[in-house]
């Protein structure tokens, strides 16, 4: 008996101080003055980041929404990881234009590895420091008025091609309807694609798409991803010793083969007139003698933030 008891009062006392772990840091928001938003023991205050049931944004949105009228910033916790959420558009503009110097880092800069992943490693947005600056200074002039204006009478043809397409899905049988999310999914699928890199991946038909494909395999999430994201909510100083990849292996080689192959094709064509960024990161790659693998990076970043918001 006495055995059961103490067996039992060290699962009792480990489950307490494995609470007392995951509580510990919640309201310490409210001690320094600053209002805070409700969170979870280890959860935090968005959990839609472990219950994967609806996007995280729908999260921030509802705290946002809660404390806007009041309050220029609200403390929240990303797991138990202590975050502020600014409220305040005149706060949000001085953050990102008066005061970014003090503020450009970006904390999921530090969960990536250049070895490993080296493709999003190499994103501007991820990016620290001087090398930040280096590499946003060279990817401004890329997305200048006029080259955007470039572009806009490719973007008018997809715009026919999507009209087209719709026309036909209303005019095949189906009763479940068109349904939107794939819908415009193929559509900035073929935008950006034809934007950014000048090809044409056909995704407004019928037929399958491996490129639309591994766009959607892109944004989900691996197992171990998951897993890794549980960790660093209750640990965050793991970000410092453990490091994570967005892109598998796989999707890494795909992309870069893409980016090579476009490359490639583009060299093959000679001289163009069309400005778009593909045109600008060759231009670019002549300039800095830059290897294609960081080409492919600021290729990425313009596909994958063209595809985040239709894939959110």
């Amino acid at each position: 008996m006495d055995s059961w008891m103490i067996t039992l009062s060290l699962i009792l006392g480990a489950l307490g101080a494995f609470y007392v772990f995951l509580i510990w840091n919640l309201g310490g928001w409210k001690k320094r003055g600053v209002p805070e938003a409700k969170a979870y023991p280890g959860i935090g205050t968005f959990p839609a980041l472990f219950t994967q049931q609806r996007h995280v944004t729908y999260d921030i949105d509802d705290v946002y929404r809660k404390y806007r009228n009041n309050n220029r910033f609200v403390g929240v916790y990303n797991g138990r990881e202590p975050q502020l959420l600014i409220l305040d558009p005149d706060l949000v503009h001085r953050i990102h234009v008066n005061d970014f110097k003090y503020f450009h880092d970006n904390a999921i800069g530090d969960t990536l590895d250049e070895k490993s992943d080296a493709i999003v490693a190499n994103n501007p947005f991820f990016l620290r420091g001087e090398e930040w600056k280096e590499r946003r200074n060279e990817l401004v002039p890329g997305m200048s008025p006029n080259r955007i204006k470039n572009v806009y009478p490719v973007t008018l043809e997809i715009c026919k091609r999507l009209s087209d397409f719709i026309k036909q899905q209303i005019n095949t049988p189906n009763k479940q309807g068109i349904d939107a999310y794939e819908l415009f999914l193929r559509y900035t699928t073929e935008v950006v694609s034809d934007c950014v890199l000048g090809i044409h991946v056909g995704t407004l038909n019928d037929k399958q798409s491996s490129f639309l494909d591994r766009i959607k395999n892109l944004f989900r999430f691996s197992p171990s991803q998951i897993m890794y994201q549980i960790l660093v909510a209750f640990m965050p100083s793991l970000k410092k010793v453990m490091k994570t990849r967005f892109f598998t292996k796989e999707n890494a080689k795909f992309f870069f083969d893409l980016m090579s192959d476009s490359i490639e094709l583009r060299q093959k064509e000679g001289a163009t007139s069309r400005a778009d960024f593909l045109n600008f990161l060759l231009q670019l790659k002549e300039k800095k003698n830059y290897p294609n693998i960081l080409l492919t990076a600021h290729a990425m970043t313009f596909l994958t933030d063209g595809f985040f918001d239709d894939i959110a």
